[in-house]
Order: C-alpha cells, then structure tokens, then sequence
C-alpha cells in the first residue's frame, strides 16, 4: 500500500528530476553558476545541472544583437560642438566570458563605443570628424574580445552644433573657391572683383569638370575592352 510519505517522496524525487534538467534552444547559449561562479556555457540541446549547487544566470542570443547609443556631447579638436549617437552591430562569442569579465556586457559595451566615438571625434577636425568616428570601433574591438564580444559594424550619427555647421560651410566654400580659382589661374584669368570667382566662372569649372569625367569614363571603357578582346 502506498504510504503518503512514499507519495510525498515521489514529489519530491520528481521536483529535482525536472529541476536538474535543462533545455536550452537554438540560437542561445545559457551560462551555468555554481555557488556564484561561472561553472560552464550550455549550448542548445537537453543538459542535466545539479540542482541548488547550479542555477542558469544568463540566457545568451548567439545570433547579431543590435545596441542603440543615445546621442551625446562631444567637441572637435578644433573646438566644433557636436552629439554623437548611433548603433552597433554585435554578436556574442564567448558566453562565459561576457558573464564573467563584465557586470552587465551590453552597457559595458555601449560605454565602451560611446567613448570611442568621442574619443575619435576628439581627435579630429570638424572636417575629417566624420571619417574618425566611422572607423572609431575597430580601436574597442580589442577590449570588447576580451569580453566575448566581437563587434560586427557601427553606424554612428555625427551631429555638428548650427554654429560648427556654419563653419563647416564656410571651409566648404573656401575650399570651393581655391579648386576654381587654381583652374582659372591655369587658364590665365582672374577671378571677380572681390577675389572670388563669379557665378559664370563657377558655372565654367562644372561644365569642364563634367567633362573631364566622361572623357575619363570613355577611356576606362576603352581600356577594358581592349583588354577583353586581347
């Protein structure tokens, strides 16, 4: 005759049976403790942990993961104001690691670009402070390997201040006016009476310009069907 306690003692049996196993899925991995510590990484199938000793601390995505980075303050080295915000690209590949090295890996990592992108924004003048920041991630990929983190791509959003955007526009412009100006010293003419060239002079420069593209075009399709037919 079954007794309670042999009842009670089933339950129970049964309890740990069911708490000892653990099923992880595709596409994750889930990082086991034992007594606070990184015992082993579960990859996805049927897995039997000890109860009460283990417990599954982090459920890990194995595929890319997508951190957004609130916009922040940063200034040029020639002292352009500007916010730098964006994303990036990620994907974990050592589980433990990114447990263990770090208290949370997605802020830490969040830290870690953020400051890159000022760092490069930093370092660099307003003109060449776009192309800093763009590859600004690949100087963090040493740190974020040694958390088990490879950073697949960043795509960071550099916002000058309006007055760093008039500035921009006014180098923009002077650089504009020396391209034309070297042109027309080429040809022998002066620019208009106030040292700038004038709307028709602009107007000349892009038409020759445009030229000198399709003639370049020409010649490459020449080239190429030259070597084809070799």
């Amino acid at each position: 005759m079954i007794t309670i306690a042999a009842v009670v003692l089933a339950v129970v049996a049964l309890a740990l049976v069911l708490r000892s196993v653990v099923v992880v899925p595709n596409g994750f991995a889930y990082v086991l403790e034992r007594l606070g510590r990184v015992d082993r990484v579960l990859r996805a199938g049927l897995h039997v942990a000890p109860p009460f000793l283990t417990r599954v601390s982090a459920r890990i995505p194995l595929g890319q993961q997508t951190l957004d980075l609130p916009a922040a303050p940063c200034t040029t080295r020639d002292g352009a104001a500007a916010t730098c915000g964006g994303s990036v690209v990620f994907r974990v590949v050592d589980p433990g690691l990114a447990v263990s090295a770090v208290a949370d890996f997605r802020s830490a990592l969040a830290q870690l670009i953020s400051r890159a992108w000022a760092d490069a924004v930093g370092a660099s003048t307003l003109l060449d402070s776009v192309d800093a920041v763009r590859a600004a991630h690949r100087e963090a990929q040493p740190t974020a390997a040694r958390w088990g983190i490879e950073i697949v791509e960043a795509h960071p959003l550099l916002r000058p201040s309006d007055q760093a955007m008039r500035q921009l526009e006014t180098l923009a412009a002077g650089e504009r006016d020396a391209k034309v100006t070297a042109w027309l010293k080429d040809r022998n003419k002066v620019p208009g009476p106030d040292g700038r060239p004038t709307p028709e002079q602009f107007a000349a420069y892009r038409e020759w310009l445009d030229l000198e593209v399709r003639i370049h075009q020409r010649e490459i399709e020449a080239a190429r069907k030259a070597f084809e037919g070799s």
